[in-house]
């Protein structure tokens, strides 16, 4: 009798565990004219007024509801502004399709949508929000799976991260904050913890007033402190460029103290580049042509190592989140190079060649960071944040020229050293308005010395400082369908040091404004706008400013420019996105900008009066620039889809001198992808122009990329095969630019198709603790 009742109770329990799962498809429209309605909630609720299963239509007005017992339901179908649709089914492990269920628009609350009545998706001006806490599968699901009940919003097969309709999510907030367990470079824990340590998603799409972001974005708000638990990424890659790469990382978020920990190395010792250049110089006083015909062959073989550590903890009732990282790198390298040269004038013809080999390393040097930051209420929260940088290296090459007796050697060193300590509070004034403000100063040391085989020297002293403060007003209208952002930024940048191969002081002192404005506008529930004007200031790098003279090859000379400033460009743009009615395409976007750069800083080219270029940069009199942007998807099946963008812009650059060069500029992309039974591949093709200030013709040329790749969920295992470049071999690509009375033109070899692979694996284990809030829902 015993065992006969153990057998019953496991036949009952196994039924229930293994009942299978109905399914329920359909279609929402609007009654008039039968738009597809985004976001409509779809919710199955049991006898008992319990919600079993809750979900959101896609761009198409289609769902899938996934109903895991059997039974009596209600389907409830609500959007807001239109009275909500019922229907009674039986649930009985079969499939069930509701077919095409059309809304009508309401100006009244029913109170019979009771407990759906509340929003679990929505499209705000510049954002998606969903409410994690309403949806019972918050408690089945991770959070990596639960991402996906965004539409558009996936896991990329080919490297495990996170994007929204093909674009790469660039950031990732928990709690509006920066999180050292999950973040946009460390995504592979969300798949061993629990979607309902979140209670709210907002996908931040770009140009939102808010973050002033180009790429999608997360802020993530979490329901309670996420669990304790360790989880690791390994990464390995290799191509037939005779490339390799791998990486671990893994994080351990304990009682005592969070560690994340990291490590990467790489190699490279690709084929050789070359440059085939010919260069023309007009010389009016005798009349004739100067040319020069140069042939460059290089090859590099570089290999790196990069060591991180993070250590982080939360105190005072998680209130207070502190945060330590140190990080360290270290490079070296090896190059050879080949070249000869032909320069004809006239009747004269010179030949030449030369040769070079070269070394350089850059050793470990301590980066690091430590931040602070104190939160209370909602929204609120004081940072403070310090990070220090120090890098050096040094190099040395040996060259040999055909016109000149023995070996040269040159010598160089460069360091840097950067501190920057900031202050910033965050604050809600009222339900629909906060602000920001932040003040902070950072301190820069450049230090550059080489010594050249023709017994001279050179090299630079620079030290810049920058103190700079900014402030924020942000918030939002008419039930948050337009949101705006005010930002002031002020900034005193001291700078002094001198050039230490002119002897040239380097002081100087300046004060930018730099206001910035966004708007977005939700004008309707199938468009928006957006309109922003912005300021930002760039400042050059060490590189630019490097006054080592690379004369690898002596008729085509490379050198820094100390005496390079800080830019302030301002830019307005106008946006409009539109959702198309029709199944197969996704909605349109259109961009126009106009961007004006006062003292812009590009690179340039001169000659001397023996055709020897010399490539530098400088601060440039203008460069602006007229652009219009288009981009929208097509849906080809719910598995396969394209995705389409384009640009033109009309660049304008006005030197010194007054001279000017105005061209048209086309980009374009196409990105095909199939999410097959099987595996997923991706197919991509793009018209990107080789452009710079001097450009003259521009030749666009296509680019194909196709890869296959496959996720394991249940070993989580990715791996993906890419063949890069398959339109060309080794063949060459051309560019023009023209100067003062010079037209230079370069024929590039290069690299031609390749293949490359990469897999990476996951691991980890969170203990993941009940969640409250879920306990009375259908949880099977």
């Amino acid at each position: 009798m015993q065992r006969l009742l153990i057998l019953i109770l496991c036949f009952v329990f196994s039924s229930e565990m293994y009942a299978a799962v109905t399914t329920v498809v359909g279609s929402v429209r609007e009654r008039d004219g039968g738009r597809a309605v985004e976001f409509a909630n779809v919710s199955a609720v049991d006898s008992t007024g319990r919600i079993a299963a809750i979900c959101a239509t896609d761009e198409s007005g289609d769902f899938i509801l996934h109903v895991r017992k059997e039974g009596r339901y209600r389907i409830n179908v609500t959007f807001v502004g239109y009275a909500t649709w019922e229907k009674e089914v039986v649930c009985a492990g079969e499939g069930i399709d509701l077919g095409r269920i059309r809304l009508k628009r309401s100006s009244e609350e029913l109170a019979g949508a009771g407990i759906t009545a509340k929003t679990l998706i929505r499209k705000e001006a510049d954002r998606i929000t969903y409410d994690v806490l309403e949806d019972p599968d918050a408690g089945r699901l991770n959070m990596a799976a639960f991402m996906s009940k965004i539409p558009g919003l996936e896991k990329a097969v080919k490297n495990g991260d996170l994007e929204y309709k093909g674009v790469s999510v660039t950031k990732i907030l928990l709690n509006d904050k920066e999180n050292p367990v999950i973040n946009e470079s460390r995504q592979y824990p969300m798949e061993f913890i629990r979607a309902d340590y979140m209670s709210k998603i907002e996908l931040i799409l770009p140009d939102s007033p808010e973050y002033g972001n180009t790429e999608p974005m997360l802020v993530v708000t979490l329901s309670r402190p996420l669990p304790y638990g360790i989880a690791a990424q390994i990464k390995a890659s290799a191509s037939s460029r005779n490339e390799y790469s791998a990486s671990a990382d893994a994080v351990a978020n304990t009682p005592i103290v969070g560690v994340g920990v990291a490590y990467g190395y790489r190699y490279a010792h690709n084929p050789a580049d070359i440059y085939r250049t010919e260069r023309n110089l007009d010389q009016t006083e005798t009349a004739t042509v100067n040319t020069v015909e140069s042939y460059e062959e290089s090859r590099t073989e570089t290999q790196g190592h990069n060591l991180g550590l993070n250590l982080f903890r939360s105190v005072y009732k998680d209130k207070i989140d502190l945060a330590v990282s140190l990080n360290t790198s270290r490079s070296e390298s090896w190059s050879n190079s080949f070249g000869s040269n032909v320069q004809s004038s006239g009747e004269t013809r010179t030949e030449s060649t030369n040769s070079t080999s070269g070394h350089s390393v850059s050793p470990f040097r301590l980066n690091g960071g430590f931040s602070a930051n104190y939160s209370w209420g909602r929204s609120n929260n004081v940072d403070l944040k310090y990070t220090f940088k120090h890098n050096e290296s040094s190099g040395s090459e040996v060259m040999n020229y055909s016109y000149m007796p023995g070996d040269r050697l040159n010598n160089s060193f460069s360091s840097s050293m950067e501190h920057n300590v900031a202050a910033s509070l965050k604050m809600r004034i009222a339900r629909k308005i906060a602000f920001r403000v932040e003040a902070g100063f950072m301190h820069r040391n450049y230090y550059d010395s080489s010594t050249y085989g023709d017994g001279t020297s050179g090299g630079m002293e620079y030290v810049q400082g920058v103190a700079y403060a900014d402030a924020m007003v942000l918030g939002s209208f008419f039930d948050r369908k337009l949101g705006y952002s005010l930002v002031m930024n002020l900034e005193n940048v001291n700078n002094k040091g001198v050039n230490k191969t002119s002897g040239r002081s380097l002081d100087y002192n300046e004060f930018n404004v730099v206001p910035r404005l966004n708007l977005s506008w939700r004008a309707w529930n199938t468009g928006s706008f957006g309109l922003s004007y912005s300021a930002r200031s760039r400042r050059p790098r060490q590189e630019m400013l490097d006054p080592y003279r690379d004369e690898t090859d002596p008729y085509n000379v490379r050198v820094g420019n100390p005496d390079l400033r800080g830019e302030v460009s301002h830019r307005v743009s106008l946006s409009m996105d539109q959702e198309i009615p029709v199944k197969w395409m996704d909605d349109i976007g259109l961009s126009v900008s106009y961007s004006v750069t006062p003292n812009a800083i590009e690179q340039v080219s001169y000659t001397d009066m023996n055709n020897v270029r010399t490539i530098t940069y400088e601060n440039m009199g203008k460069r602006d620039a007229l652009g219009i942007s288009f981009n929208t998807r097509f849906n080809i099946t719910k598995k396969i889809y394209i995705s389409l963008r384009a640009n033109a812009t009309r660049n304008s650059y006005r030197f010194r001198d007054g001279q000017e060069n105005t061209y048209w500029s086309f980009m374009a992309s196409e990105n095909l992808n199939m999410d097959l039974k099987y595996c997923y591949i991706s197919q991509a093709l793009m018209l990107v122009p080789m452009m710079s200030a001097q450009t003259r013709n521009l030749w666009i040329e296509p680019m194909l990329e196709l890869s296959v790749s496959r996720y394991w969920e249940k070993i989580r295992l990715g791996t993906s095969i890419t063949c890069a470049d398959l339109l060309y071999g080794r063949s060459y690509r051309k560019s023009v630019i023209a100067g003062d009375g010079f037209v230079n033109t370069t024929n590039t070899m290069r690299q031609g198709r390749y293949i490359y692979f990469s897999v990476y694996w996951r691991i980890g284990k969170f203990k993941n603790s009940p969640s409250v809030k879920h306990e009375s829902y259908d949880m099977d």
